[in-house]
């Protein structure tokens, strides 16, 4: 009976990871001189021995001209879920955040603004920006949750995203 239970709990984490697997989020990036680039993460396969997952980020200049291709590793216990995203929703003003109802694709959707450092979510800020003085806007979105990113140098906007649900 202890087997089963734990091949049935071994394959249902498994089967949430594929659940993820396809799941995208894009940015447009500008800066002072205007739209400069996008920034694509998406989860392209699962890695069933480790429980965890391949995200490929894809940049690319304003003309969508690929100039960088990068995989990293992510583990399960760091990648953005609906459930996560909730609990952000939840724990905004807790941990230092404040809510916000923004604008995406003609719908009003809750988000929490949190400074981009010192905050329980900084592992979903973008690498390059993790240092940055700002703010990072989360909500119901897959990958990194990241609905807008504001700093004095560079500021990131949403243009798409799949979530498998």
């Amino acid at each position: 009976m202890k087997r089963l239970l734990l091949v049935l709990t071994l394959l249902s984490s498994s089967l949430s990871a594929n659940d993820r697997v396809g799941e995208w989020i894009q940015h447009a990036v500008y800066s002072n001189q205007g739209h400069i680039a996008y920034l694509q993460n998406e989860y392209k396969t699962h890695h069933t021995r480790t429980d965890a997952l391949i995200e490929e980020k894809l940049t690319a200049d304003a003309q969508g001209n690929i100039l960088k291709v990068e995989n990293e590793t992510v583990e399960m216990k760091d990648v953005f879920t609906p459930q996560l995203a909730m609990l952000v929703i939840q724990r905004c003003v807790q941990i230092g955040g404040v809510i916000e109802k923004l604008t995406i694709y003609n719908q009003s959707v809750q988000t929490c603004k949190l400074p981009i450092q010192a905050n329980p979510y900084e592992s979903f800020v973008p690498f390059e920006y993790r240092k940055s003085q700002g703010h990072i806007w989360m909500g119901p979105f897959p990958v990194n949750g990241m609905v807008k990113l504001e700093t004095p140098q560079v500021s990131l906007e949403l243009t798409g995203y799949h979530w498998n649900l």
